[in-house]
């Protein structure tokens, strides 16, 4: 800064030569042919799951997307030829030309997206205005389970046999909203039962067949849960169950699965219970106890946003409470659970005002 008159002299010098930087890089990087630039940014994922910032089945999903879509789609270009014409042009034709779902088209534009993101470009190529970007016409239908239906399924599991293992589970998967992960991944160590609470601390993943711990979905995953006087009595049975087991299967229970005292097991001889398979164990227990079909777990973590937010409880809380941000809460879980309620109380709060 000394070699110049003032401050402001140097600052504006310093921003020039940043400038020219730039755009001596973006000339640089706009020569290369959008393969080539795809195949170095497929070794760039791939580090990613070397470290374990990426998952196998990610990893498998990119290169796959890059193979057989993107490339023969795009990589002749220049990445200096791409704008949002020629990318929509793209998406256009894989609907058009090659019949794919507006799943499967929103999906390939993600993949580029994100690989473009990852270019040293000022601004991403790849990225389309609003009203160009693909979107998924017909979604899948949420079936959101009333309160009722979830008292009768947990009503049906208590009274199974096939279910003394998996009743702790579903009740707190009803009474918590939590993801099939973080159940699964709950340890003693994260239970206060003379506090009634539990803590969030962790979820369990799938990679290749095999299970691993891992951190919860995002950075508000890790929460406090609170639980109510049923569910902890039902948890200290649960907990004098499984130290009977233990005691008699001696040195065939299996302890510590994945070095955590877990609180779920898949059966009298401490085994680990499978993320995956909670889904399919819950659906085959709900369709055996005659209720609509359609429910998974993940339902009754909508039903539960609901609820909440029926009762008074901010967005803010029922956020903190779900593990989300206010933003996803209320596009993708509160929704309106009884409109016939919901009218009856409109209609008299208009009558005692007019």
């Amino acid at each position: 800064m000394g070699t110049f008159p003032s401050e402001s002299d140097g600052v504006e010098a310093l921003k020039a030569f940043h400038a020219e930087r730039a755009s001596s890089s973006n000339l640089n990087m706009g020569r290369i042919r959008v393969a080539d630039y795809l195949t170095d940014w497929l070794g760039l994922v791939r580090s990613q799951f070397e470290v374990g910032h990426l998952a196998r089945r990610t990893v498998g999903g990119y290169e796959e997307a890059v193979r057989l879509h993107i490339s023969p789609g795009l990589g002749h270009l220049r990445v200096a030829d791409l704008n949002h014409l020629v990318v929509h042009r793209w998406l256009t034709s894989l609907r058009e030309a090659k019949g794919l779902s507006d799943r499967s088209v929103l999906k390939l534009y993600r993949v580029f997206h994100r690989a473009m993101a990852d270019a040293p470009l000022p601004t991403n190529p790849a990225a389309l205005p609003k009203h160009l970007r693909p979107v998924v016409r017909s979604k899948r239908e949420i079936v959101r389970p009333t309160p009722d239906q979830i008292g009768q399924f947990l009503d049906h599991v208590q009274d199974c046999d096939r279910s003394e293992y998996l009743f702790p589970l579903w009740r707190l998967a009803a009474v918590s909203g939590m993801r099939r992960g973080e159940l699964a991944g709950v340890a003693w160590s994260d239970v206060d039962l003379d506090g009634g609470s539990v803590h969030v601390e962790r979820s369990l993943g799938v990679d290749g067949g095999v299970v691993f711990a891992k951190a919860p979905k995002s950075a508000a995953g890790r929460r406090l849960i609170g639980l109510d006087v049923d569910t902890v009595a039902i948890f200290r049975s649960h907990r004098t169950r499984l130290a009977a087991d233990r005691l008699k299967a001696g040195e065939e229970y299996e302890v510590e699965p994945l070095g955590l005292d877990l609180m779920f097991r898949a059966g009298p001889d401490g085994s680990l219970l499978r993320p995956d398979y909670v889904s399919g164990y819950f659906v085959d227990e709900w369709k055996h106890a005659g209720l609509d079909p359609g429910v998974t777990p993940h339902s009754l973590r909508h039903t539960m946003a609901s609820l909440l937010v029926a009762e008074g409880y901010t967005i803010i809380e029922v956020a903190a409470h779900m593990g989300h941000t206010p933003e996803v809460l209320q596009r993708v879980y509160a929704r309106d659970l009884n409109p016939e309620v919901r009218e009856a109380r409109v209609a008299e709060t208009v009558a005692a005002h007019f």
